[in-house]
């Protein structure tokens, strides 16, 4: 995980992968946000008034913050967040190649016991690459998509 500094603050960016949250005596609510960049992770803790402020599960983030020791109750360096802005998928897949390659062999869930995506998944996955048809061959029979 890379930890930028802007100024004041350390930035962080990457999808959240879990999510704790403990509600306080107040009401108030004490979140960590576990996010990833692919890399490595990290702890973010934030303070949410509402639960409505909680940022979900799978969003992917740019966190600002400060990196700073907590000796009461983590008793361990901890990201405090300042504030964040949700950005794209970090993680989505870009098909860049003028010449589109061709996956002969892929298995759905037509393929007993072996595959666990819908067409409808691969399909969709294929034309955002720019892919203009395809073929699934699972275990036993052939389907063409145009």
């Amino acid at each position: 995980m890379e930890v930028l500094t802007d100024e004041a603050h350390n930035v962080v960016t990457g999808e959240i992968f879990e999510v704790e949250v403990r509600e306080t005596r107040t009401g108030n609510f004490i979140v960590k946000y576990y996010i990833s960049d692919g890399k490595a992770a990290i702890v973010i803790t934030d303070f949410a008034k509402t639960e409505e402020e909680i940022i979900k599960k799978g969003k992917c983030i740019k966190v600002y913050g400060n990196y700073i020791f907590e000796p009461r109750f983590e008793k361990d360096y901890v990201f405090k967040m300042d504030r964040y802005e949700e950005v794209g998928d970090i993680f989505k897949r870009f098909d860049t190649t003028q010449e589109k390659r061709v996956e002969f062999h892929l298995h759905t869930k037509f393929s007993e016991m072996d595959g666990i995506s819908d067409a409808s998944e691969y399909m969709k996955q294929a034309f955002e690459w720019g892919h203009p048809r395809m073929i699934i061959t699972d275990h036993t029979n052939c389907s063409v998509f145009s």
